[in-house]
């Protein structure tokens, strides 16, 4: 058996062995934190359980539009849903809240301009067409701006649109 065969072998056994090893291990990557069981935290995350449900004021009833996917189609679902329900009962108010953070296209597809104003509270007040209210993450930045927001940015800018 010459030396680069022998070489070989023992790399992809050193590999294995430090998979099998990880794969055991609790911590494989040595991330300081509490030592707690898998068990443990399933337990605390399921005690947490779903986040608590927020009415939003003056709403009362909500559909989504969503998918995991761009570019299916979801704006002109949700744009020809509320414009087919405001039609149906004239009665009713209906609203459409925006909140694709990636490319916002409600203003646009419901020929919206300018900015929203604020009322007393200092609370934005939607912008209405066709009979229908609208808030959309578009409102909060320039229309050529990308927005790179996360987590808790996009959250704050979303309950503000709500609210």
């Amino acid at each position: 058996m010459n030396a680069r065969v022998l070489k070989t072998r023992c790399a992809r056994d050193l590999c294995r062995s430090l998979c099998r090893l990880m794969s055991t291990h609790e911590n494989p990557l040595g991330i300081k934190g509490e030592n707690k069981s898998r068990e443990e935290l399933q337990k605390e995350r399921m005690a947490r359980g779903l986040p608590k449900k927020l009415p939003i004021p003056g709403v009362k009833y909500v559909v989504v539009v969503a998918s995991g996917k761009g570019g299916v189609g979801k704006s002109t679902t949700a744009v020809n849903l509320a414009l087919g329900l405001a039609a149906n009962n004239p009665k009713s108010q209906v609203g459409l809240l925006d909140a694709d953070i990636h490319g916002p296209s409600i203003p646009c597809m419901m020929n919206l301009q300018g900015e929203p104003e604020l009322n007393n509270q200092n609370l934005m007040k939607p912008l209405v067409n066709f009979g229908i209210k609208c808030m959309s993450m578009g409102f909060l930045v320039d229309e050529k701006q990308a927005i790179v927001w996360r987590g808790p940015m996009v959250m704050s800018a979303v309950q503000k649109l709500l609210r």
